[in-house]
């Protein structure tokens, strides 16, 4: 097998091969690398964030450069993600009954009193790092800031969760969390991504090369 780090680059390696083989190779080894650094960004993210691999992989695509040539990009994008991404628990106040029992004997407890049970705020983990936090928001009485515990509620079809931007009803804040590109984008993240991405290409357009000449893949 000739690889590239013999004959010292790609125009060299051309001359010595079917040059339609190195390009066809190399195209390959593009597609291949750029669906192993997906995998491989998404793997380091979730290492971190806690969250699901296809919520990251959706955000993501590949595509081929302008001008006809086999280099390809490697894009995320999307807003920050709603807190619902992140395992989010809406937690109950207690229930209290009026009704006397005899002692040892069960409490049953309606559906509709467990509804009317206090909501008492919601937690999420974001980062697997830490361990879950509570939500909440900030209210200004009288020139003082006080804690506005967050909750779930359904708006447009789907459940979110929220806050109350003042002490009356409406209006809402939805509130949200990280985006996936920040998930992905941190610099030491980058750093290591493109150390990874030169190992696999080299390795991957070595066994296209490979492959290709043994009449394995056409």
């Amino acid at each position: 097998m000739i690889t590239i780090a013999e004959v010292g680059s790609l125009e060299e390696l051309k001359k010595r091969l079917d040059p339609k083989l190195v390009e066809r190779a190399l195209k390959l080894a593009n597609s291949k690398t750029a669906q192993k650094t997906r995998t491989w960004l998404s793997k380091t993210a979730r290492k971190t964030y806690n969250v699901k691999a296809a919520d990251i992989s959706r955000h993501s695509k590949i595509v081929r450069k302008k001008g006809g040539n086999s280099d390809l990009m490697l894009f995320y994008e999307g807003k920050r993600l709603s807190l619902m991404y992140f395992d989010p628990q809406e937690k109950r106040g207690q229930i209290t009954t009026s009704t006397k029992r005899f002692k040892g004997a069960p409490v049953l407890v309606s559906r509709k009193a467990k509804r009317k049970a206090k909501r008492s705020g919601v937690t999420v983990r974001i980062r697997k790092d830490r361990g879950r936090e509570a939500v909440s928001g900030l209210l200004k009485f009288g020139g003082r800031n006080k804690n506005n515990s967050a909750f779930m509620a359904r708006a447009n079809g789907n459940v979110q969760i929220f806050v109350r931007d003042s002490q009356r009803r409406l209006p809402l804040t939805r509130l949200t969390g990280p985006s996936v590109p920040q998930m992905v984008g941190g610099r030491d993240v980058i750093k290591q991504a493109f150390g990874f991405i030169q190992k696999e290409h080299s390795k991957q357009f070595n066994e296209h090369i490979d492959k290709l000449m043994k009449g394995i893949i056409k």
